[in-house]
């Protein structure tokens, strides 16, 4: 079942407003899926919202428009559930940002 209720906008001030627990989200640009990330268990979905909006995850999550969240304590699984459903409705391709990068873009990769 893919993440349902409100879409957010990318900026601060929802960021902001993110839960401080643990869980999965879903980043945006446009209406397409770019990025299924979790935030495992010694982080926050704000914080890796936070991490995004930064750049510090890239330049792929940074054309980010709106996002998803949920908070689940199975962060892991969710997120796994996520992904097979997207791979399902897209010939088995990951969303764009979820793709290791050239390591000459992304050294130490």
């Amino acid at each position: 079942m893919p993440i349902s209720g409100k879409i957010y906008n990318f900026g601060k001030a929802n960021i902001d407003k993110a839960p401080a627990e643990q869980g999965v989200y879903v980043l945006y640009c446009g209406s397409p899926i770019i990025y299924i990330g979790t935030s495992g268990v010694n982080s926050t979905i704000q914080n890796c919202l936070v991490a995004h909006h930064l750049g510090n995850e890239g330049s792929c999550s940074a054309k980010t428009t709106t996002y998803r969240r949920e908070v689940t304590e199975t962060a892991d699984l969710r997120a796994e559930e996520l992904i097979q459903e997207y791979k399902a409705q897209h010939d088995d391709s990951l969303p764009p940002c979820n793709v290791k990068q050239d390591s000459v873009d992304h050294p130490g990769i």
